[in-house]
């Protein structure tokens, strides 16, 4: 029987949580160690026994892992993930990759150098009904592609005090949340974005500076159109809306996770990837259940990456190529022009 591999979990927000619970259910991992800058947040996990650090580099001179996952905010995330690389820890990187492209360029060029297996957190291709759909879209099915839309709405509010209220940090509606719609345009289709056109509205209240809500526009280099948008604005514990269609020659096809063939109506919550869903919710089976969800099916690939060098789902180098699209929208927000992603 294999072993579980030692693993250690650098950076114990709301995401760290979420790969906590995958974790503590893995067969493939055992937990050993954790890492935060904030002591607090360190505290429910050293109460279960974990080895705890307020610094990467004692987790890994210490904390007897050969794997981490990290969900570190993605500003300045560079410094920390070379580093980690470079001493030949296997990496699983939750999106964005990176806050800007000259940090996620230095990523790649460390995966590069390293024998170490490393890997984006695009859990999305994970999703068992996207995956059926990429298959579909890839065999044909469909016909040639015209058009992909994707949409994604979340109750969300955050101010200057977060991380996820600043553009330049890799928050926003843009860069947290949509790198993931734009990874699957790229990944349904298996084309690169050419150009991208894009309007959008900041929120600069309680001192934040981000993409609260756009619409953007663009074409892939075999032709196809993309319309892709976002917005943090839906009132407070709203369920994400999140929607993505592919037109063809010869059909359509279209996935919404809020069809999702679970629905509860609670007060004290229901529990759900770790976490409680109080009010009228639907369960995210295909994301969040803790055996076959997403996350859950994620972790198991970066389990197959490392002990059978299997090709990642989403590589670093897709996690670069999602943040330049990021950046090129952005950049189109600001000067209200096209702007070229092949020049």
């Amino acid at each position: 029987m294999t072993s579980p591999i030692p693993i250690g979990l650098i950076g114990c927000g709301r995401m760290g949580m979420r790969y906590l619970a995958v974790l503590q259910r893995s067969a493939d991992f055992v937990l050993r160690a954790a890492c935060d800058s904030d002591p607090e947040a360190l505290a429910p996990l050293a109460a279960m026994g974990l080895r705890c650090y307020t610094e990467w580099q004692s987790l890994v001179e210490q904390g007897n892992v050969s794997a981490v996952i990290i969900a570190t905010p993605p500003k300045g995330r560079a410094a920390l993930v070379t580093g980690l690389l470079d001493q030949g820890l296997h990496c699983l990187i939750e999106k964005p990759l990176a806050a800007d492209v000259a940090d996620a360029q230095r990523i790649v060029q460390a995966a590069q150098r390293s024998k170490a297996a490393s890997l984006v957190g695009f859990h999305e291709r994970h999703n068992t009904a996207l995956r059926a759909l990429r298959d579909g879209v890839r065999a044909g099915v469909i016909g040639d592609l015209r058009i992909i839309r994707a949409v994604g709405q979340i109750g969300r509010r955050v101010d200057g005090e977060h991380w996820l209220g600043h553009d330049d940090q890799g928050g926003g509606a843009l860069f947290e949340s949509s790198v993931h719609n734009l990874d699957l345009v790229r990944w349904l289709s298996g084309d690169e974005f050419e150009r991208v056109f894009a309007v959008g509205r900041t929120d600069g209240t309680a001192g934040a500076d981000y993409t609260e809500s756009f619409c953007a526009v663009g074409v892939l280099t075999r032709g196809t159109l993309v319309e892709v948008s976002a917005s943090f604005s839906l009132p407070e514990g709203t369920a994400l809306d999140s929607r993505v269609e592919v037109v063809g020659a010869k059909g359509t096809a279209r996935y919404d996770l809020g069809a999702q063939p679970l629905r509860v109506q609670t007060e004290e919550g229901w529990p759900s990837g770790g976490r409680l869903l109080r009010g009228d919710r639907s369960v995210d089976l295909l994301h969040h259940d803790l055996s076959a969800g997403a996350h859950a099916l994620e972790v198991q690939h970066f389990a197959a990456c490392i002990r059978q060098a299997a090709t990642p789902a989403a590589s670093v180098g897709d996690g670069l190529r999602a943040v330049r699209v990021a950046e090129a929208i952005r950049q189109s927000m600001r000067t209200s022009g096209p702007v070229s992603l092949t020049s």
